[in-house]
């Protein structure tokens, strides 16, 4: 048996059409879902006992792991991609180690607080908690603190009294890579990010990919796949965060060591399940 493949065209940056274009290659069976948002109906016509991998959006995803069976389908444990979860395990790896977790709104309740233990030049970083992304990690001055906080109030899915976010002091980056890790071995890697603008390439140097692997040899795993954000800031590589194998661009990564890797590692966790 092979496990089948269900792909939502998501992206517009050509890693998607790459993956899918490496699954044919392979031989491998896929599905494409071109919806974008739509949850009301039902996704991929593969039957739930099959052995499937899915790779979408977090809306499919959590579409599909409430309706469908598949197994391992969904690559995202979305309890171990919130900070307070991995951080505990693996903060000595950090960028932002020095760091502080508070409810959303003491951005406006305690923002002199917050400024004075984490701000630079009147900017903070702050980030959710949550792995389910309520908004995107961002270095706020202090004067656009109202302007944010009324925002978030008014466009913020989830209510603010339940969101926790982390408040740390704003850090340069030179680059970012993102490496995919399968069965707690790096298969891949690619540079996406330079000088804190958009710099898709397949290189990704061995330092980058070690401290991965380091990571990755840790006794706690958040996933049996998932990815490794990597950075280097001020000479010096870091964890930036991990993120789950299913929800994450692939950018430039080499799909086929990527789609192998995880075709055993789920069809292994397929025969457990079954028994077979």
């Amino acid at each position: 048996m092979t496990p089948k493949w269900f792909v939502q065209r998501y992206e517009t940056d050509g890693a998607i059409n790459r993956l899918i274009d490496t699954l044919k290659e392979l031989n491998i069976e896929y599905e494409v879902e071109e919806r974008l948002m739509n949850e009301s109906g039902v996704y991929g016509s593969y039957d739930d006992d099959d052995c499937v991998v899915v790779a979408g959006t977090i809306n499919m995803c959590n579409h599909i792991i409430r309706s469908r069976g598949w197994v391992p389908g969904v690559y995202c444990n979305f309890q171990n991609f919130n900070c307070v979860t991995y951080y505990s395990h693996w903060h000595k790896y950090l960028l932002s180690s020095n760091y502080i977790m508070v409810p959303f709104m003491d951005l406006a309740n305690r923002t002199d607080f917050l400024f004075s233990m984490y701000g630079v030049d009147d900017c903070i970083f702050i980030r959710p908690d949550s792995s389910r992304k309520v908004f995107t990690g961002q270095v706020l001055e202090k004067e656009e603190i109202d302007s944010f906080v009324n925002q978030m109030v008014d466009t913020c899915g989830k209510p603010l009294d339940e969101t926790v976010i982390v408040v740390t002091t704003p850090k340069v980056i030179d680059y970012e890579w993102r490496v995919v890790v399968v069965n707690k071995k790096v298969v891949s890697g690619s540079q996406y990010h330079k000088d804190c603008d958009i710099n898709i390439s397949p290189d990704c140097p061995q330092e980058a990919l070690d401290l991965a692997q380091e990571i990755a040899n840790d006794k706690w795993s958040p996933d049996f796949a998932y990815v490794l954000d990597i950075c280097l800031s001020n000479g010096k590589y870091y964890l930036l965060e991990p993120n789950s194998f299913s929800c994450s661009g692939l950018y430039d990564n080499d799909m086929k060591p990527i789609i192998e890797a995880i075709n055993k590692v789920a069809l292994a966790e397929w025969k457990d399940y079954n028994e077979v």
